[in-house]
Parts: C-alpha cells; sequence; structure tokens
C-alpha cells in the first residue's frame, strides 16, 4: 500500500514530499508494525486537501477505513487508515511552511520530495534523546488537559451513539497517555519495553467492527483502563481537575459501566 501512496501522490500538484517514517524506516518493524507516513503539502492546497484526504484515501486507494484523529505537536495532522489485510497506518499531513512541527529524524525514508526541503530537513535531523524529552516534559499540562477535555467529549459522544466519533477520542485518550507515561518513565522512542506497548487498546479493530455489543464492551473497558492509568500517574490537583470537570458527566455514565 505504500507504494500505491507514493504513485498515486508522487504526481499530484498538492502534496510536495512524501517520507516513511518509524520502526519501518528503520527496518526494525515486525508483522505487528504499522506505517508512520508523512506528507508535506503545498502551503495554497493545505485545507482543501486536509477536508478530502480521508476520503481519497478510502476511494482511490481503497482503504478500508480513513480518518483524522487529532493534531500533535512533532507530527502534525494524524490522520489513521486500515489497509484491507488490516495493517495501520499513521499518516502526518502538514503544510510546508510550517515544517518545522513535524517530528523529522534522521532515519526518516524520502519517497519522493520535489523541492528538497524535506530531504534538508533529514540530512539535518536532530535525534537527541534528551532534547526530545525535555520537549515533552514542557507540554505535561497540556498533555494532562487535553486528556481530560478529551475524556468529557469522549462521554458525550457516547450519549448521542456517536460511536465513531467515541472511537475518535478513544485514540486521542490513547495517544496523551502514552505521552504522559513516556514522560513518567524518561523515554522517547516506542521500544518494546514502553509502557504503551502494554495497552488493551486495539482502535483498528474497533473501527473494523459494526459496534455490536462485542465492540461496544471493548471500548469500555479500554476507556476505564485508560482514564484508570491516567488518574495513576497524575497528582492530586491533578486528579481533582479530572474528577470536578466530569463529575456530573460521570455520575449519569457509572450505571453503563464507564468511569
Amino acid at each position: 500500500m505504500i507504494e500505491s501512496i507514493t504513485d498515486i501522490y508522487r504526481d499530484d500538484y498538492r502534496v510536495v514530499a512524501l517520507a516513511l517514517g518509524g520502526s519501518r524506516a528503520r527496518n526494525r518493524d515486525d508483522i505487528n508494525s504499522d506505517y508512520d507516513v508523512f506528507m508535506l503539502i503545498a502551503k495554497g492546497c493545505f485545507n482543501d486537501f486536509r477536508l478530502k484526504f480521508a476520503y481519497e484515501l478510502e476511494d482511490k486507494l481503497n482503504f478500508i477505513v480513513a480518518e483524522e484523529m487529532f493534531y500533535i505537536e512533532s507530527w502534525g495532522y494524524i490522520f489513521k487508515a486500515i489497509d484491507f489485510v488490516g495493517v495501520q497506518y499513521d499518516i502526518s499531513i502538514l503544510p510546508e511552511n510550517r515544517i518545522d512541527e513535524m517530528g523529522i529524524k534522521s532515519s526518516n525514508v524520502v519517497l519522493f520530495d520535489k523541492n528538497g526541503l524535506y530531504t534538508k530537513e533529514v540530512l539535518n535531523a536532530n535525534d537527541d534523546i534528551d532534547n526530545q524529552l525535555d520537549i515533552m516534559i514542557s507540554n505535561k499540562v497540556a498533555y494532562e488537559k487535553k486528556f481530560i477535555i478529551d475524556t468529557y467529549k469522549f462521554l458525550l459522544a457516547w450519549k448521542r451513539e456517536d460511536y465513531w466519533v467515541v472511537v475518535k477520542y478513544l485514540e486521542r485518550l490513547r495517544f496523551s497517555l502514552m505521552l504522559l507515561l513516556r514522560i513518567k518513565n524518561e523515554t522517547v522512542g516506542k521500544m518494546h519495553f514502553s509502557p504503551e506497548k502494554n495497552f488493551s487498546v486495539d482502535v483498528g479493530t474497533d473501527l473494523e467492527k459494526n459496534f455490536n455489543s462485542y465492540g461496544l464492551l471493548n471500548i469500555k473497558m479500554s476507556f476505564n483502563y485508560l482514564v484508570g492509568a491516567f488518574l495513576a500517574i497524575i497528582g492530586y490537583e491533578e486528579r481533582e481537575k479530572f474528577h470536578k470537570s466530569i463529575s456530573l458527566a460521570g455520575h449519569e455514565f457509572s450505571k453503563e459501566g464507564l468511569l
């Protein structure tokens, strides 16, 4: 599928550069590894491209499902897509004038680069783990706040039975907790010993289901696991903020097995 993405967008005037990152770029992937893909978009085309991208992934490339998930610093706007054999793709897009917001490592593999901008960033990439950890630590409060806000939005989506949005916020919660756990354990790369490897969350499986009773039960269990892990690693004041922020929703949803 990565070859198909390359072939289709190489001649697309909207796409300036395409690169592969993560374990597959470092040749350390295994059968369960996802694809981390980075795309630079021409400045004047970005907003329109972003609106159409998920549809294009499903229509042109025949992904089973594709959805924009969130924006995260050092990545960009993340789209998650799943191909016909169940392999997941995390595709980051940003306009070319905001390339400094995209996490670029020296190990990233450039698939095409029309103006040399991405290649230059790869050659000058700073892979210093201490520097990356310092950046993450400086954003710790923002990650905690984001988790609380997304918990509330998850519950609102659950209430209106909008389960596509529910899964979307489940992925947001997983990602925020992953960052907080990396800060706590002072580890940056997603190595096999990193705590997020132990998550009992399979968002891809949830997306592929039609949200039958088993799918909903899995989402409930995953959500409760994430919230419990979050409360276990934050301080007393942060826990008070969390409970205060979702106190009304928490009372209402506890009877459904949430919280």
